[in-house]
């Protein structure tokens, strides 16, 4: 694409010096007009090109950047359990009914330690254990609307 609009330049460029000169001849200011009038042609082609070169070098910072990403994810070490200091808040107890991880949203079944979806820790004091999917007990006081 960039050999185009260069070749594209060129020919412009040419076709604007052979118009000044024949003209030029024949009345100065019509020349100086033509010379003006090309060169406002010339603009967007020339900005066009110096775009191409600005996502050609966006190009290489991604993937230089990408490369970099990929070095770093191989470098990092899997993470060590964490020591809790509240004891009362320990992880890895299964829960004894449905809960909601606080996390993601997702509703998980009795008996799992993780949530299935983002794998975060149930906890019985973070993780409540009543049933998400249940509703709730309304009061006799508020009529529903109709």
């Amino acid at each position: 694409m960039r050999k185009l609009l260069i070749i594209l330049l060129v020919i412009n460029v040419i076709t604007l010096a052979i118009a000044f000169i024949m003209s030029l001849v024949a009345t100065p200011l019509y020349a100086v007009l033509l010379l003006l009038l090309g060169i406002l042609e010339l603009i967007p082609i020339i900005a066009i090109i110096s775009c191409l070169d600005d996502i050609d070098k966006l190009k290489q910072e991604n993937a230089m950047l990408s490369y970099r990403l990929k070095k770093l994810e191989n470098e990092i070490l899997p993470e060590e359990p964490v020591h809790n200091s509240y004891p009362e808040l320990a992880y890895g107890e299964p829960a004894k009914a449905i809960w909601e991880c606080v996390k993601c949203g997702t509703v998980n079944k009795a008996g799992t330690t993780h949530c299935s979806h983002c794998k975060a820790p149930y906890s019985p004091f973070i993780n409540p254990t009543d049933d998400p999917t249940k509703k709730k007990k309304r009061s006799r006081w508020i009529k529903d609307k109709k």
